[in-house]
């Protein structure tokens, strides 16, 4: 098991709790006025990839607007705990090991793809674009990517080691 795989997984058991939110950023998306030419306000029977679910905190607005629930994490371990969590959410969900740059899905499959706090971390010798050329491998042509980046200046940078022009290495052990 590779170390990001072994720090992830020590994480998720150790701040496992009963109730988790959605980012903000996600919900304005899914439920604001901003978007609301692009996102239909119903998913039904749209199936939505949740890449790098975590700790499911998108699985309940995903349910809530009576989407298809699909997503990616990096280790068995992690995905167990997604389906415990999904299983106690009373949620349906379609849970794989699957990296940003190998998800397991086929060609055209989803409609909609969300990257919260995930699509940024590469594994070693993966180049960033790899990571946009297999989402755009799995969502539909028209299909909609909604992710959330990384500026110079988060906290998620303060003990990070930079390598070259915007990378870095996120010790997050």
């Amino acid at each position: 098991m590779e170390v990001i795989e072994k720090s992830y997984l020590k994480y998720y058991y150790r701040n496992i709790v009963h109730q988790v939110y959605p980012r903000e950023w996600l919900i304005r998306a899914l439920l604001g006025p901003g978007l609301k030419d692009i996102i239909p306000s119903s998913l039904r029977k749209l199936d939505v990839l949740d890449i790098g679910f975590g700790d499911c905190r998108n699985f309940p607005i995903l349910r809530d607007l009576e989407a298809s629930i699909y997503g990616t994490e990096i280790s068995p371990e992690i995905v167990k705990l997604g389906v415990k969590r999904s299983k106690n959410l009373k949620i349906e969900s379609n849970l794989k090991v699957g990296w940003n740059d190998a998800l397991p899905f086929d060609n055209d499959f989803f409609n909609i793809a969300i990257a919260s706090s995930s699509l940024y971390f590469l594994r070693d010798n993966v180049e960033f674009h790899h990571h946009l050329t297999e989402v755009h491998r799995v969502i539909k042509s028209g299909s909609i990517f909604l992710c959330s980046l990384v500026k110079l200046g988060s906290q998620i940078l303060e003990n990070a080691v930079p390598q070259e022009k915007n990378v870095y290495i996120v010790n997050r052990g």
